[in-house]
């Protein structure tokens, strides 16, 4: 049996390198235009889109940060006591967002979306990311109406910290792909299960009311 599992790991690793199956959760939170948020004066959360000295702890270089930028995203950081804790990318309006593997969502007027966000190691499960996400959207309330995001179903630990900042669930999406190539993409809502491409052009097209 040893040498049979032995036999099979090399055949496993290959599988699991070129079939994927990815789930995730789209969710949504309005916006409140008359909600001031209330921090103490060491927290500070900041717009770094126009920075030009770049840190070089951020995982991501110079040339991508000018590229996410040049398309039509904006750059955040939660500073405590000066000191930089959590980052998330904002997709704006007219921004084009891939959402997972061939998926692609297109930021309409009155909309913003959420995205690549992180906290540093060693100030996680502090609450830092609930509190930059709201900064970002008492940031960004003028003339916007809604946030999405999006997070992974296995990423247990973002999801409470997105439903501790206030976002609802919309719905689940998969999707599959081989050896590169996407065979299906779906979502789940409300019980039912349609295509998942129709229903981010759906998000894109349905006008954001103010």
């Amino acid at each position: 049996m040893k040498t049979l599992r032995r036999w099979l790991r090399p055949l496993k690793r290959w599988f699991n390198r070129n079939f994927r199956i990815d789930a995730g959760i789209f969710l949504s939170k309005p916006i409140e235009q008359d909600d001031p948020l209330s921090q103490d004066g060491s927290v500070e959360v900041a717009d770094m889109t126009d920075v030009t000295d770049l840190r070089p702890d951020l995982p991501f270089s110079r040339e991508e940060f000018d590229r996410r930028v040049q398309e039509g995203h904006k750059f955040f950081e939660l500073f405590v006591d000066r000191e930089p804790v959590s980052y998330n990318w904002v997709a704006c309006t007219g921004a084009n967002i891939g959402v997972l593997h061939d998926l692609r969502l297109e930021v309409p007027e009155n909309a913003l979306y959420l995205w690549d966000g992180a906290t540093v190691p060693g100030h996680r499960g502090k609450g830092f990311l609930s509190v930059m996400i709201n900064g970002i959207l008492q940031d960004q309330r003028q003339n916007t109406r809604i946030a999405w995001t999006a997070v992974a179903v296995s990423n247990k630990s973002s999801r409470r910290a997105l439903a501790k900042a206030g976002f609802e669930p919309m719905f689940t999406y998969v999707s599959v792909q081989l050896f590169g190539r996407t065979l299906l993409s779906f979502v789940i809502k409300e019980g039912r299960l349609a295509k998942a491409q129709p229903e981010f052009d759906r998000l894109a097209r349905e006008p954001v009311s103010v």
